[in-house]
């Protein structure tokens, strides 16, 4: 009997300390059934150890416990109670337990269903293959009646049928006809992007609405998505939502990888393919024929139906070199390109790409008018850069509508980079061009110049040569009369005509003429910006001068020794921005100049006395006549004429105006009056 009480107390005592090792977990669970469990195993660890030390004597000496009867009746009760309390506590663990082992259950089903997905996507690479098999595994694992899987197709950015399960034994094929709205999610922002109210536009009449959505993300975008139809898909609980969630996670992961795989080998092809046509490319041939090799590249690659560069130069010269299908190059030289309208100067002025995927030409007018009449549906036009500036407008056409994918725009932006050297180049070779026909030109006036019978002539072969190599606006010739009161045009060429100018024959007031004046006592070159506020020429100088709207000028003066006898005088009607005169131009006109003053003394040598003779030369200050105040009577004589005149452009002219311009009259008058009576007869 000792034996069997010390044994029967070891199973409870082991059993208290077994429990209250996991403590945090059963009170956890259910605290009260804990604490009966506890209890009802402490009584009756305590009842075993009272029976083993009574029967070794150790309660002989206690009173009431040293009676045999009364601790019979102690221990009886302790047992019972002990067995109560247990027996509570473990009946009320019962459903506990079930729950249990029916979660154990469920895991093992959602970790077997993650596994079977995990091996399908280690031995499947092809995305419908893996969807249409998952798809198989969900309906099996969850009890369905019926699911179907769709991908994103990238070419329509529509969700597209994959697989159907209907286990009801209808035909799956209805599934077929679910059609989701246009524009679906691709990038998932919240689960509002899921609702099937949003996302499913029409369904086949006999098909309900689904009872839950399981999406396939690859990385943050949207590959595909599982509906699944089944009475127990909606009572899912969040172990099993976030299951499912796990196993298109893993489907989608799958299709990024592949996805990557597949970009990363596109790319490095396309990489190879750049770096050949770059190599294959000969900078010392002709523009035309390096342009036809890179369309010809292109066309291996992808189909076009249309090609057209535009090239715009520093002058703002445009050319444009088109291709169409027979594969023939174009070249237009001085291409209309100040249409506003225009996509290519849409593209050159904002640094920006346009592309137009689905077009009808009958219904936008910002296409060419080339492109509208070969009836193309897609075209793009891409910026050719040169550092931070564009160089050139690549435009590629095709007859397909959404051809040019981010597949094909890929081909397309490769070439940029060789067609920018080839601008590059060709810019360089037209500055070289244009830089030696120049100084044949300056040449080839030396050799004019002695055949012609009058300096009339060489003023007005000098103008058209500068009109012709710089394409500016307006030329003008014109000399310094011998009192240095009045310019006096000689010659003048004129893009578009003029009004309220003077004529090419005409004399101009140099007091009115700021900046002509400052060129002609500098006797250096001036280039203007008249879009600055704080270089602005004056609008009687600019009005009288060249008679437009002048956004930059360039007045070059035509000196013989230190003295200037005459200017040429360019202007522009372009912005700034578009047109600037360069170092190069001012060069080309500095040495047409000197031409011309080399022209001048020989023609007043030929013709000594001549009117003309007097009007080209500045005389000498006459022996005798003291220069500071002969200075004094050129400056009073200034002051009078531009008065005059100011008061004539005048029509009312204000009382203030009218007083400054009569004081300014009446002291000039005084200081010549004060010179002739000190001159000496």
């Amino acid at each position: 009997m000792p034996l069997i009480d010390l044994v029967v107390a070891s199973v409870f005592v082991i059993a208290l300390i077994t429990v209250s090792r996991f403590k945090k977990y059963l009170a956890g669970e259910d605290r009260q059934s804990y604490y009966h469990v506890v209890g009802g195993l402490t009584v009756l660890a305590v009842s075993s150890l009272a029976q083993i030390y009574s029967g070794l004597g150790a309660f002989h000496q206690i009173p009431f416990l040293s009676d045999p009867l009364f601790f019979k009746l102690v221990f009886c009760i302790g047992v019972i109670t002990g067995l109560a309390l247990l027996i509570n506590g473990v009946s009320s663990w019962a459903p506990l337990s079930r729950s249990y082992r029916m979660y154990n259950r469920e895991r093992v089903q959602r970790l077997g269903l993650l596994k079977k997905t995990e091996q399908l996507v280690r031995v499947e690479n092809r995305p419908p293959a893996i969807v249409e098999k998952t798809l198989a595994h969900l309906v099996e694992g969850y009890e369905l009646t019926k699911g179907a899987a769709y991908l994103i197709s990238r070419k329509s950015a529509g969700l597209l049928y994959v697989a159907g399960v209907d286990t009801t034994g209808a035909d799956s094929g209805s599934l077929k006809g679910i059609v989701f709205a246009d524009g679906a999610p691709g990038v998932l922002a919240t689960d509002a992007d899921l609702d099937p109210k949003r996302l499913i536009e029409r369904l086949p009449g006999s098909v309900d609405w689904p009872d839950h959505i399981i999406p396939v993300m690859a990385d943050s975008y949207l590959a595909g998505v599982f509906l699944l139809w089944g009475k127990n898909v909606a009572t899912l609980s969040d172990d099993d939502r976030t299951g499912l969630k796990l196993v298109g996670d893993i489907v989608g992961h799958k299709i990024h990888t592949d996805l990557l795989k597949v970009k990363n080998g596109f790319y490095a092809e396309l990489r190879r393919w750049q770096n050949d046509l770059e190599s294959s490319l000969d900078y010392r041939s002709d523009f035309r024929e390096n342009m036809a090799a890179v369309v010809g590249c292109l066309r291996q690659k992808i189909s076009l139906d249309y090609f057209s560069l535009t090239l715009v130069h520093r002058n703002g010269l445009v050319h444009r070199y088109t291709m169409g299908e027979t594969g023939g190059l174009l070249r237009e030289i001085a291409a209309d390109f100040n249409d506003s309208h225009n996509v290519v100067r849409r593209v050159f002025d904002g640094v920006r790409p346009v592309i137009v995927h689905d077009w009808d030409g009958r219904n936008d007018p910002t296409v060419d008018e080339l492109m509208s009449r070969m009836s193309l549906s897609t075209f793009a036009a891409l910026p050719v850069m040169r550092g931070p500036q564009v160089s050139a407008v690549v435009t590629f056409g095709s007859k397909t509508p959404h051809y040019f994918d981010n597949r094909r725009r890929a081909y397309l932006e490769a070439v940029l980079s060789a067609l920018a050297a080839l601008c590059n180049e060709e810019k360089h070779r037209l500055e070289q061009d244009s830089s030696e026909r120049r100084t044949f030109a300056v040449n080839n006036l030396m050799s004019e110049v002695a055949r012609m019978e009058s300096i009339q002539q060489v003023f007005e072969r000098a103008t058209e040569l500068i009109a012709e190599h710089l394409k500016t606006t307006v030329v003008r010739i014109s000399t310094v009369d011998s009192r240095g009161t009045f310019l006096t045009s000689r010659a003048l060429q004129s893009a578009r005509p003029l009004t309220g100018v003077a004529p090419a024959r005409g004399a101009m007031i140099l007091s009115l003429m700021p900046y002509h004046q400052l060129v002609i006592e500098t006797g250096r070159p001036m280039m203007i910006n008249q879009e600055s506020t704080d270089k602005r020429m004056t609008q009687p100088e600019a009005q009288q001068v060249f008679g437009l709207d002048v956004k930059s000028a360039l007045l070059v003066p035509v000196k013989i020794d230190a003295a200037t006898v005459a200017t040429v005088s360019l202007a522009d009607a372009r912005s700034w921005e578009r047109f600037q005169f360069r170092q190069g131009d001012i060069q080309f006109v500095t040495a047409v100049a000197g031409v011309l003053s080399l022209v001048i003394p020989l023609s007043g040598r030929r013709k000594t006395g001549s009117t003309s003779d007097r009007e080209t030369r500045r005389p000498e200050a006459t022996e005798g006549v003291d220069p500071v105040a002969r200075n004094r009577v050129k400056s009073s004589l200034s002051g009078i004429i531009g008065s005059v005149e100011l008061l004539k452009s005048k029509e009312n002219p204000t009382g203030e105006n009218l007083q400054r311009c009569l004081s300014i009259i009446d002291r000039s008058a005084r200081r010549i009056g004060e010179y002739f009576a000190g001159t000496p007869e």
